[in-house]
């Protein structure tokens, strides 16, 4: 796989819409699958967590009313 320079990487940093741009590009040139490339777009890993446990509540609820 071929390495960025930090600079570049930097620079994308300071701007949020590019920086996305810039990783859908990317993982379409390098076929990163979409869960990294989402992850890597602000959702941090307790974000995820979050949005998991939520989910699994809900069907816990919608389980124990039926």
């Amino acid at each position: 796989m071929k390495k960025i320079p930090e600079a570049f990487l930097y620079f994308l940093s300071e701007n949020a819409i590019m920086q996305k741009t810039f990783f859908l590009l990317y993982g379409k040139i390098f076929k990163i699958p979409q869960r990294i490339i989402r992850l890597r777009n602000g959702t941090t890993r307790k974000q995820e967590e979050r949005r998991q446990n939520s989910k699994k509540k809900q069907k816990e609820k919608s389980a124990f009313l039926l």
